[in-house]
């Protein structure tokens, strides 16, 4: 196993920022939601608000990303 040789770029991958939400959207839930917010999604609400973005996520993996996976001059050492 070894890195892909577009690393550098995961962050412009669907896929990687669509998981950056749901991983963002779980911390603040569980470290600094307020009480209000908490009423107004529920805690079923929170979880498919995260399924959907995990979703996301995958078929992002499986959708070809040019802009991504091209080869670039600035990725030569």
């Amino acid at each position: 196993m070894k890195l892909s040789p577009t690393w550098r770029r995961a962050w412009r991958r669907f896929s990687v920022q669509a998981m950056g939400w749901a991983l963002g959207f779980m911390g603040w839930w569980a470290l600094d939601a307020h009480p209000k917010w908490k009423a107004l999604i529920t805690e079923p609400g929170g979880l498919a608000i995260v399924a959907l973005l995990m979703v996301a996520g995958i078929v992002g993996s499986l959708i070809d990303q040019p802009s991504v996976t091209r080869p670039d001059e600035d990725l030569k050492p």
